[in-house]
């Protein structure tokens, strides 16, 4: 399935937007997962990638029915990532997200615009400084500690200064008593931060930390 302000979602209700709370549609799907006969209640996990990483942190530091979480990378607070993104610079100006191409590329680079007009749409908004105040509350930085399941958490080697310092944030937040952190070879330079470059080592990873954890035991 996808929530509100994802794709898929958008091209049947345009009107749909991210929200902050997102553990609330995924309990929709828990509570459909725990009413299925051939769901092991034990064995739920939750893999997040991007922004999804922060949906996931937050349901399993408020919903007990989630065992295990992958997180690539961990996103603790969206607000810093957009506004790290876009720049000291070009964070003094405001203008529509469908006015950004007149921006000059020496403030503001094209892949950073046409990331920017995605959230905006994402998000419900229609311009750049509604975007920056929008995600101020997508934080767990206060969740962190209630974070126990089993974590495994896939960090970069290009990324930026502040995805680096929420891994570490992350990792000095959660309570987990299994926290597993990974670096995934990226076989591009741009693919910085989830590595969908390198899908089966990505998957590799993941799904034998899964195994470990989740394994059955002798018959």
């Amino acid at each position: 399935f996808q929530g509100p302000g994802q794709a898929g979602l958008l091209r049947r209700f345009p009107d749909s937007k991210m929200r902050h709370d997102y553990e609330i549609p995924l309990q929709v799907a828990l509570d459909l997962l725990h009413d299925r006969r051939e769901v092991d209640r034990e064995r739920i996990a939750m893999i997040g990638n991007g922004l999804g990483s922060y949906f996931t942190t937050r349901v399993a530091a408020l919903d007990p029915r989630v065992k295990a979480i992958v997180v690539n990378p961990p996103y603790v607070n969206f607000n810093r990532l957009v506004t790290n993104m876009i720049g000291p610079r070009a964070l003094r100006i405001d203008v529509a997200y469908d006015e950004l191409n007149e921006i000059p590329p020496s403030l503001m680079l094209g892949y950073v615009k046409l990331a920017v007009i995605n959230l905006c749409r994402r998000f419900g908004v229609n311009r750049m400084q509604a975007l920056i105040h929008a995600t101020e509350s997508y934080t767990v930085e206060d969740l962190l500690y209630r974070i126990h399941c089993p974590t495994l958490c896939i960090c970069g080697r290009t990324v930026n200064d502040e995805m680096v310092a929420q891994s570490e944030l992350f990792r000095a937040g959660v309570r987990s008593g299994d926290l597993t952190m990974i670096t995934i070879p990226n076989l591009h330079e741009a693919d910085h931060y989830n590595f969908f470059s390198n899908l089966p080592r990505l998957n590799q990873e993941i799904f034998d930390w899964l195994d470990e954890r989740f394994q059955r035991p002798p018959q």
